[in-house]
Formats: structure tokens, C-alpha cells, sequence
């Protein structure tokens, strides 16, 4: 039987806002410098457009990159209950990762530049065995980091007398 959720969250989507910005100013910045070198020269040459065109390439395929990891992390589910953490995602390939909290030995939280700016963090169990599970892009995750932490000490004193007896 399932066991109920402390919390279930999905990686916040904020700070793809930044990537978008970066490659959609790219392309437009390329489609720019190709009007400007189609303006100025009296004898267009095709050399004067090959750059901005790569540029504008480069600048959409950011983009798509982006709009792929977008919509993985709108498929992506994280839910916690009492004795287990779980993370599900994918778009094209669906995946599910369990971690035993009874088993984790740390909590890390990582924050780039960008997740700070949105208060967002990537929140990451060690366990025991050296696996580790990445809940991406949770908001707000030094306090997750404490909620889980708390629920990892509560699975261990609960486990304890178990292995004493045994």
C-alpha cells in the first residue's frame, strides 16, 4: 500500500526563463548583424551571411534544447513520504528512481548562479550504498533539505531497534 505523501513537487520551471532570453537574444542578434552587413555593403557577398545564419542556427537550437528540458521538467514528479524518496520523469523515456531514506548518509544542496536568482536548488541524497537521487529545480531547498533530513533521523531511530535485535 502507498504510503501518504509528505510532500509532492515538480522542479519549478522559473529560471528557464534566463536560458530562453539567452538563445532567443542570440538568434535575434544574428538576424540583426545579417541586416545590417545586407545594408552596408554595395557588393553582397554571401560570406556576410553565413555567419549571422549560423549564429541564428545555434540560437534556435538553444532554444529547442531549452523547450526539451522545459517540458521534461514539467513531466517530472517528486514525492517524499516517511520512509522513501521517489523522483519520476521523462518525455520520450519514462524513469523512476527510489531512495530508502533509512539508507541516506547526506544531504547536498547545489545552487547555480541562475537558481539563485529564483531561490530554487537542486537538492541531492547520498545514501549508504554511494547511489545518490538529484531532486532538480526544488524551490526553496534548504528548507526541503531540513524536512528531509528530519524524516531521514525519524526512518533511522525507527530502524534502530531493528537491527539491535537482529
Amino acid at each position: 500500500m502507498d504510503q501518504p505523501a509528505i510532500f509532492v513537487e515538480k522542479p519549478q520551471t522559473k529560471s528557464m526563463v534566463v536560458y530562453y532570453a539567452i538563445s532567443l537574444s542570440m538568434a535575434a542578434a544574428s538576424v540583426a548583424v545579417a541586416v545590417c552587413a545586407y545594408a552596408s555593403y554595395s557588393s553582397f557577398s554571401e560570406i556576410y551571411v553565413i555567419g549571422p545564419l549560423i549564429g541564428v542556427g545555434i540560437g534556435m537550437g538553444l532554444a529547442a534544447m531549452f523547450g526539451y528540458v522545459h517540458l521534461t521538467m514539467r513531466r517530472t514528479d517528486y514525492r517524499i513520504t516517511e520512509t522513501d524518496a521517489q523522483a519520476r520523469w521523462g518525455l520520450l523515456i519514462k524513469r523512476e528512481d527510489v531512495v530508502q531514506l533509512g539508507s541516506v548518509r547526506s544531504i547536498k544542496v547545489i545552487q547555480e548562479p541562475v537558481q539563485r536568482l529564483f531561490n530554487l536548488g537542486d537538492v541531492i541524497l547520498y545514501t549508504t550504498s554511494n547511489d545518490f537521487l538529484a531532486l532538480k529545480d526544488l524551490d526553496r531547498p534548504e528548507e526541503k533539505k531540513e524536512l528531509i533530513w528530519n524524516l531521514v533521523l525519524r526512518e533511522t531511530a525507527r530502524r534502530q531497534p531493528l537491527i539491535d535485535k537482529g
